[in-house]
């Protein structure tokens, strides 16, 4: 789980249910790392070229017309990056 970015209104109860959602499932999260601090965290782990795109931006972008409106998770982020 990535991004966990500024708390907002309901961002408490958004990551309590992410939680509880993640563990019916069998996957209990480990650890978060903050939107500013991904390039950093994995480059210590081997990688280069991280691209990394938020929530947000992704909502921005791609939820237009009968999607504008609906709820997407501040939770996370997409993140790609190439192997050494």
């Amino acid at each position: 789980m990535t991004g966990i970015n500024q708390p907002r209104k309901g961002w408490y109860d958004e990551k309590r249910q992410t939680k509880c959602y993640c563990e019916r499932r069998g996957e209990t999260p480990k650890f978060a790392v903050k939107d500013d601090a991904i390039e950093e965290f994995l480059s210590q782990r081997g990688f280069y070229r991280v691209e990394s795109v938020s929530m947000e931006s992704v909502k921005r972008t791609y939820f237009k017309g009968v999607n504008e409106n609906r709820q997407v998770t501040h939770l996370g982020g997409i993140v790609h990056a190439t192997v050494r």
